[in-house]
Order: C-alpha cells, then structure tokens, then sequence
C-alpha cells in the first residue's frame, strides 16, 4: 500500500497567505524552510520558528510577498518524521 504525499500542494489563504497541509498521518518536525529564488527571501516570512512540529492534519504557513514578477517562486521545506533522524526535501510552488 502507497503512502500518502506527506505535504499537500500550496493552499490559498487569501491575500499574501499561503499553507501547506501535513497529510502524511503521521507529525513532522519542520527542520528549515529555503525561498528560491534567494534574493527573494526577504518578501517571505513563516508564521512560526523552526524547528517546528506540525501535527497530521495541521499546517506550515507563510506570507508571501509577490509583485510586478518578482518575488518567491517556491518554497523548499527540509523536514522529517517526528521521532526519526532522516530529513527529507520537499518543494512547493507558491
């Protein structure tokens, strides 16, 4: 039996709002989040610290700043299960 994608795609919130959904069944610690293109990162900030644990069902969040093209083209979230050592990489348009 296949495993469930562990992130949802980029959620709307509305306005500069973006989320994504853990949808693995299991908790996850956010280890670091990276903005590409990187002279972008100053118009992106993650609600909440890292490391941060997000819960199945529950989601990471930012504000993303986007203008006259320029701005985040995607996020890149290094992550891992809660209770394991391994990280795993996962990139999302936004």
């Amino acid at each position: 039996m296949a495993l469930p994608p562990a992130w949802s795609p980029a959620i709307s919130g509305g306005g500069q709002k973006v989320s994504f959904q853990n949808t693995s069944s299991r908790h996850i610690i956010v280890e670091q989040v990276e903005v590409e293109p990187g002279e972008a990162a100053g118009f992106t900030r993650l609600h909440g610290e890292v490391p941060q644990r997000i819960e199945y069902g529950d989601y990471l969040s930012a504000s993303v700043l986007k203008g006259f093209g320029s701005g985040p083209e995607r996020l890149i979230v290094t992550w891992r299960f809660e209770g394991e050592t391994g990280t795993q990489r996962t990139e999302r348009k936004v």
